[in-house]
């Protein structure tokens, strides 16, 4: 990966990756001056808890979360202990995290000057400068996902094309894909669900576009296997312990007091607060005995999901609806509550999501507006930068239809399954694999390569 300084499609980006350390150095030492009010979100406790249980019980209980992070946590507290030299260790591993990002999307990104373009946006990009100082699994996860990709393209620079064309062109999704590159990109995705559950679904939602990419069967199998493989050994544990194959409980919470709550509330004109007991009152409803659901954590969470589907199935339009608003919001929000969280008083009350749901659209932009005017400056960056992508993808359509397919699919999925509960932080693994159609080289139609 350190090539990336003496090869020179990637020399215009290493000014820029310069002062993208710098920048997250800077903001690093800002967190640690205060690391529990800086560096600690909503998740964040969690985590870190299931850290100290991983370290010093070798286990934790229950299955709220995958046991990816934890398991990094737990072995950063092992090193430098739980104190200030363990939020230090936290953020390197961010930082060791940006690195691989960086050069992720710089593999991805093109030639010469598309590569100084991509490096000065990801530079640029407020939300990923916030988060990188923080607890959570986004800075790890996304490159797992931008190299998963990248192990599943191809440079298309063959040899029997002009030396012009060799350079110009992105890498295509191959239809010949060798075992290694399958074995590591399934790899990557195991890995990446281990991290973070929103992945559990994409080795079978990729399977379709395989077969229109006509990968081998043996091989679109050998990719499932592995990239499902990996946390379904999670999912064993959690039967073993628990008896269910739910890969975790915190998915069975989401979806009752975020995507059913935040439709209940479209639904029957509720605030999210309201339309959250609502669903609570339900969810008790008929049960015989209470003591004994809560004992049963299985059967707790399967209850969840049931209650949060029967509101869903009841307002699938409503559900629909939401999960477009969901998607603006993730693309648009500028990180109000990461901001004060940084560089505030202390963490916002609510979200841009909560505070939309509570107030409406313009009195949030109103609020925001007004209190905080920089942040405005932001949006309209990144308004530019979608604006731009959306010009530019016929395109990168035409420059490789295999890549900006895949780059689509992941992220119209990553949006779809955020729905109604995103904001900021859901975008983090988002605007890599925009960058990288924005960054498309504007090929002519005599110089695009064909894959084989």
């Amino acid at each position: 990966m350190l090539t990336g300084f003496t090869n020179p499609r990637l020399k215009p980006g290493v000014m820029v990756l310069t002062l993208f350390l710098l920048s997250r150095l800077a903001i690093g030492a800002w967190a640690l001056m205060e690391p529990e009010a800086r560096m600690v979100n909503g998740d964040s406790a969690l985590y870190m808890e299931l850290g100290r249980q991983l370290l010093e019980e070798g286990a934790y209980e229950g299955y709220v979360r995958p046991p990816g992070y934890p398991a990094l946590i737990a072995a950063v507290y092992a090193v430098l202990g739980t104190g200030w030299w363990g939020y230090a260790g936290l953020l390197l591993l961010n930082l060791a995290g940006g690195v691989a990002l960086w050069f992720g999307v710089m593999r991805l990104a093109g030639g010469g000057f598309s590569v100084a373009r991509s490096a000065t946006l990801l530079m640029m990009d407020l939300a990923w400068l916030l988060f990188s100082k923080e607890i959570l699994t986004e800075t790890l996860f996304t490159p797992l996902i931008v190299w998963m990709v990248a192990g599943m393209v191809r440079g298309a620079r063959n040899a029997t094309l002009p030396s012009v064309a060799r350079s110009a062109t992105l890498p295509s999704v191959a239809r010949n894909a060798t075992l290694p590159s399958v074995a590591r990109s399934a790899t990557l995705l195991g890995l990446a669900t281990l991290l973070k559950p929103i992945t559990f679904y994409l080795p079978w939602v990729l399977v379709p576009y395989l077969f229109w990419r006509k990968w081998p069967v043996p091989r679109i199998a050998l990719f499932v296997l592995i990239s499902a493989g990996i946390p379904f050994l999670w999912q064993v544990r959690n039967y073993a312990a628990h008896g269910t194959l739910a890969y975790t409980s915190i998915a069975s919470e989401n979806l009752m007091t975020g995507h059913a709550a935040f439709t209940l509330a479209a639904a029957e004109g509720l605030s999210h607060s309201q339309a959250i007991d609502s669903v609570r009152t339900l969810f008790w409803t008929d049960v015989a005995d209470p003591a004994a659901l809560q004992a049963d954590e299985a059967a707790f969470n399967a209850r969840k999901s049931a209650v949060a589907r029967r509101i869903l199935a009841d307002h699938p339009l409503t559900y629909a609806i939401q999960i477009a608003k969901g998607m603006v919001f993730t693309l648009i929000d500028p990180g109000r509550e990461v901001w004060e969280r940084t560089f505030g008083a202390g963490p916002a009350a609510v979200g841009i999501t909560e505070t939309i749901a509570r107030d409406g659209v313009w009195s949030a932009a109103w609020r925001i507006l007004t209190e905080m005017p920089f942040l405005v400056l932001y949006v309209l960056f990144l308004a530019a930068v979608y604006g731009w992508t959306l010009w530019r993808l016929p395109s990168a359509w035409k420059a490789d239809p295999a890549l900006t397919v895949l780059l689509l699919l992941l992220i119209a999925y990553f949006l779809v399954l955020g729905g109604p509960i995103g904001y900021a932080r859901f975008r983090l693994y988002v605007f890599p694999l925009i960058l990288v159609l924005f960054t498309n080289p504007r090929l002519k139609p005599g110089v695009i390569a064909k894959t084989p």
